[in-house]
């Protein structure tokens, strides 16, 4: 039987109770002021032992600057370069901007690191190899700890997984938004639920059927709500798995 991990997108207030129903969260709130070392130990340190943390990365790492529309901009040090920020460019300012998102994720013990690309992030080479380049050779991170990669734009599943591969990442899809493109052949997946057709609503039965279908034949998986109504949603999966499969 599959292990389905289900959870959303950052802590609600009433975080005990979260970490009484869910067993994952995907933490959202380094996009905007990154809380320091020791708030986020304290978080870790409130979560049972088993608790899954997963850091969404600061956006300067991979956005341009003028495309990060929410998320808080890095603050440049003399001598840096706005045009040296995203992209996984191997700039000094954006292997500073990495060590910073490294430490908050091993301040809360977080096994993954999304990366997410904006759509200007297309399917080119030298987008490609950036990316290779990253991940070969100055992305350390601590042994156990995994990256996936979300990315937007015009971007073909096949070849983000074939990519992913290459590099020994995740892709984070929602595998409802396209029931045609080809699903991750490995043996854990990576699912955000962005709502129905994308744009935030609420799942109807058919399409957690759907859903249910798709995690059966992985060993392992997560699945993250970023609806409108994520707590509800993530719960009613939940119960829902236990009715379908007991």
């Amino acid at each position: 039987m599959t292990d389905i991990q289900i959870g959303i997108t950052d802590l609600p207030y009433d975080r005990e109770r979260y970490y009484s129903e869910f067993g994952v969260v995907e933490h959202r709130v380094g996009q905007l002021n990154p809380p320091n070392a020791a708030t986020l130990r304290k978080w870790a340190s409130q979560a049972p032992d088993e608790f899954r943390h997963i850091w969404v990365a600061w956006q300067s790492f991979t956005f341009p600057p003028e495309k990060i529309k929410r998320g808080r901009k890095a603050d440049l040090l003399d001598g840096e370069s706005a045009r040296d920020l995203g992209g996984f460019q191997d700039t000094a300012v954006n292997r500073r901007v990495w060590t910073e998102i490294r430490e908050c994720a091993e301040a809360i013990g977080a096994d993954t690191i999304v990366l997410e690309t904006p759509a200007v992030f297309s399917p080119t080479d030298i987008h490609r190899d950036n990316m290779r380049a990253f991940a070969q050779d100055w992305s350390a991170l601590p042994e156990g700890t995994r990256i996936a990669w979300h990315p937007a734009g015009f971007w073909e599943r096949d070849e983000c997984l074939e990519l992913c591969e290459a590099i020994g990442w995740d892709l984070v899809i929602d595998p409802l938004v396209d029931l045609d493109a080809p699903l991750p052949d490995t043996d854990h997946v990576y699912f955000r639920m962005m709502g129905a057709h994308g744009f935030g609503n609420s799942y109807g039965d058919d399409a957690l059927d759907v859903l249910l279908e798709m995690l059966q034949q992985y060993e392992q998986a997560t699945v993250i709500f970023r609806t409108d109504d994520s707590i509800k949603d993530a719960t009613r999966f939940q119960k829902y798995i236990e009715v379908m499969l007991g």
